[in-house]
């Protein structure tokens, strides 16, 4: 019993919240699905609040490391300013997509889930913290390439931005509608605008 067992009650409990919420979350449901004693949780979260702390952490984290893996990816193929124009352009499109809605209802649940948790609060507070240093990092070479304005504080960019990917849930309610398509455009314009160098 180690860390894969501990990853795997994570996932169970994920899964749990997911698809019913917190407060279904039993500690004996979990542990059977999973196929362990239930004192595996105490084991390693030493009581339910725990492993929903754990679970809320990592459905967070996880949701967030894909984008920016897809966006690092694409970055290390980029040879031109246009290619990066369409490179942002084409990411904004698969992230601001309808069917990434879940992903933001996930991501705003979770950081609502931290209130009353200072803790939890806490390491949402680091991981932000990483996040934005990475997707900083990852706009460092097109800036240096004179692609991204010089002056752009790219750390204070990257927070922006990830509040208006998650800002987006504010029209999700109530599933697809037409008027999303002029969401997008305005917040990709919004992006791009205040990324890309002005063309000479």
């Amino acid at each position: 019993m180690g860390a894969e067992t501990k990853d795997q009650l994570i996932d169970a409990a994920i899964r749990t919240i997911d698809e019913h919420g917190e407060a279904a979350l039993r500690i004996r449901e979990v542990s059977e699905e999973v196929g362990v004693a239930y004192t595996s949780v105490y084991h390693f979260f030493g009581s339910r609040e725990g492993l929903v702390e754990a679970a809320q952490f990592e459905r967070y984290r996880r949701d967030l490391a894909e984008p920016l893996e897809r966006f690092r990816a694409t970055m290390g193929t980029i040879t031109s300013k246009a290619e990066f124009r369409d490179a942002v352009t084409t990411m904004l499109t698969w992230v601001f997509t309808i069917d990434r809605a879940p992903n933001r209802l996930d991501r705003t649940s979770a950081l609502g889930s931290a209130l009353g948790r200072p803790d939890l609060a806490d390491r949402f507070a680091e991981l932000h913290e990483e996040h934005i240093s990475d997707l900083a990092a990852v706009m460092r070479e097109p800036q240096l390439r004179g692609w991204v304005r010089p002056e752009l504080d790219l750390r204070m960019v990257s927070g922006w931005y990830m509040g208006v990917v998650l800002g987006r849930i504010i029209i999700e309610f109530g599933g697809e509608r037409p008027e999303h398509d002029a969401w997008n455009d305005i917040a990709t314009n919004a992006v791009l605008s205040t990324l890309l160098t002005p063309d000479d």
